[in-house]
């Protein structure tokens, strides 16, 4: 239990954090505006954009935060009574917005997915994966003569 009661602690912590960055960023706000302080409500946009990321982190990690949980993904499957097999999976998310824990984690969690017989695709521009995963389609836009394309390139086993 008290595992459970740390994580509730660091999430509200989190949240409180948040919160309080939030309201000091929006009091800090409107006293640059009224001052005309054009530095100092350009530096609060940068905090605010810090939030905004982590925001993003927590939201990730929400989705992910343990490998089988069951609230890791909302998927909709309408199979009938017959049942359905889920063998392949595509996932475009925004691994940009992550820091490193967050990252390593969604990628424990894909490789987990992955295990046995199921295809799980990633859709990213970060370049931090494509150093990491495996085997990987990689597509590239080409400009010529005849227009614009794609070229397809198929990495690894």
């Amino acid at each position: 239990m008290s595992k459970e009661k740390k994580l509730l602690d660091d999430i509200v912590g989190s949240f409180n954090k948040l919160t309080s960055g939030i309201n000091d960023a929006a009091e800090l706000f409107e006293l640059s505006m009224a001052e005309e302080d054009w530095d100092t409500v350009e530096a609060v946009g940068q905090d605010v954009e810090e939030i905004e990321k982590e925001v993003a982190q927590l939201e990730f990690k929400r989705m992910f935060n343990q490998p089988m949980d069951s609230a890791n993904c909302y998927l909709e499957i309408q199979a009938g009574a017959g049942g359905i097999r889920l063998d392949a999976m595509f996932v475009d998310e925004g691994f940009g917005s992550l820091d490193e824990d967050s990252l390593n984690q969604a990628i424990r969690s894909l490789n987990d997915l992955a295990e046995g017989q199921r295809l799980v695709g990633i859709i990213s521009h970060v370049g931090e994966l494509k150093d990491r995963i495996e085997r990987k389609i990689i597509v590239t836009k080409k400009r010529s003569s005849a227009g614009i394309g794609s070229q397809v390139q198929v990495v690894g086993n």
